[in-house]
């Protein structure tokens, strides 16, 4: 058996819900309804011309040292349009990687590990054109005859590091 419906205690029960007094008729909350949906629309107009704006893409060296004085001088080296990023460890590597466009990374040997060569290939796998460039505080003719293979090197500095030799060197990969 079919109970004829009370459209009137429906509507005042949704109405309740919503939080909209019971006084408020229908008409009332359509146009309180078009009001938000107005403020919403012109809002995310707002936001989406904001972003349009302010698109940039983001070019980063980084930089894996277990120095930070040899923060300073890099970023004397490193062009201005570049943001220069310190990082402790591969996964940091691959997140900033992610994030923006890495054309160097600066990594001490020190902090290579022993997937030092399979990262560097994946790295190179992500971007061929990257360039990778070894810090080492012990840098002699045999160390750079026993790389393992897979280590392509773009360069390979000495520490210290000395400002005139260090924009020589990575003033070629800008």
């Amino acid at each position: 058996m079919c109970e004829k419906i009370r459209w009137g205690f429906v509507r005042r029960a949704l109405l309740k819900i919503m939080g909209v007094p019971n006084f408020e008729g229908l008409s009332r909350l359509s146009e309180k309804v078009a009001r938000m949906e107005s403020q919403l629309s012109t809002s995310g107009k707002k936001k989406s011309k904001k972003t349009k704006n302010t698109k940039t893409v983001y070019r980063r060296v980084l930089l894996a040292d277990t120095e930070s004085k040899n923060y300073d001088l890099l970023r004397k080296a490193v062009p201005s349009s570049f943001e220069l990023k310190k990082v402790k460890d591969w996964n940091e590597i691959f997140i900033e990687h992610e994030k923006a466009y890495v054309p160097l990374v600066v990594i001490d040997l020190a902090l290579m590990g022993p997937e030092g060569v399979k990262n560097i290939q994946r790295l190179k796998l992500k971007n061929p054109k990257i360039k990778i460039v070894a810090l080492s505080s012990y840098l002699n003719q045999n160390l750079t005859q026993a790389m393992p293979n897979g280590l392509k090197f773009s360069s390979i500095l000495q520490k210290p590091l000395q400002a005139r030799t260090l924009k020589e060197k990575l003033g070629k990969f800008f």
